[in-house]
Order: C-alpha cells, then structure tokens, then sequence
C-alpha cells in the first residue's frame, strides 16, 4: 500500500512536470535501458474517475525504460500523434481529477490531473532499482 502512494504522488507530480517536459524523447541526459511498442502487450487503459475509456494500447507509440539522472530509473511513455491529441483534451478536461491506468482489469496506476500534458509523453516513477523498473516495463510490454 505504502508502494502505491508513493507511485501515486509521484505520477501526480509527474503528469504536471511532463506539460513542460523537452521535445527530445526520453530526455538527452537519460540512458534509454530499454524501448519497446506496446503491439504485443496486455491491453493497456486509461479512464477516467467515471471509467470511461480515454485511450488504449493503439495509442502508445513507445514505452521506455530509463535511467534518468533527475528521477531515478522511470518508465517513460510516449504517445503517437493521435494519441498525444487525446492525451492533451482528456488532460485538459481532468483537470483536478483523477486518471487511471489499467493492465486489463487490473488498475496500475492512479493520478491526480494537475495540469494539461501537451506534448504526448508522461513518466512513471517510483521504482527504486533497475530491476524494479524493468519488471514494470515487462509488464507494460508483454
């Protein structure tokens, strides 16, 4: 439980950071561990506080495994354009709500909207090792 609040608030953080985040993908001074697309993955959803379906799998052009010098070891998921579009309206709409992802049924991830996310790309922290992250990203890819 401790985990996940901690997941929790720092993917909160996060969704307002990745509004301002660079143009380059994942940011220059990272070291990318691993990359994959997400075609062979578990059905990947976000929905929102009412659980409607926002955006799914399709819409994820890249999910990243990194080591980021300001972060820690982090997931980092860029969006394709469309998704990045629906991305940017569903944040705009939820501001000061919250957004969820799901693994199929299996809720991940939840964040408070703070801000708009404009350019396509989020991060999820919160792993304190390598290993961490990369079952994370195991999970998100396979």
């Amino acid at each position: 439980m401790k985990k996940l609040i901690c997941l929790i608030l720092c993917v909160c953080f996060l969704f307002s950071f990745a509004a301002c985040g660079k143009e380059t993908s994942p940011a220059d001074d990272s070291k990318i561990i691993a990359q994959d697309d997400v075609t062979n993955a578990t059905v990947i959803l976000f929905k929102d506080e009412r659980g409607k379906v926002l955006f799914y799998n399709s819409d994820i052009k890249q999910i990243y495994a990194v080591d980021n010098p300001e972060l820690g070891y982090v997931i980092e998921i860029e969006m394709t354009e469309d998704g990045a579009k629906k991305l940017k309206e569903a944040t705009e709409i939820l501001v000061g709500q919250n957004m969820k992802m799901y693994m199929g049924d299996v809720p991940m991830v939840s964040a408070m909207v703070v801000a708009p996310i404009e350019d396509g790309r989020f991060i999820l922290c919160d792993h304190t090792t390598q290993e961490e992250m990369l079952i994370m990203f195991d999970k998100l890819t396979k």
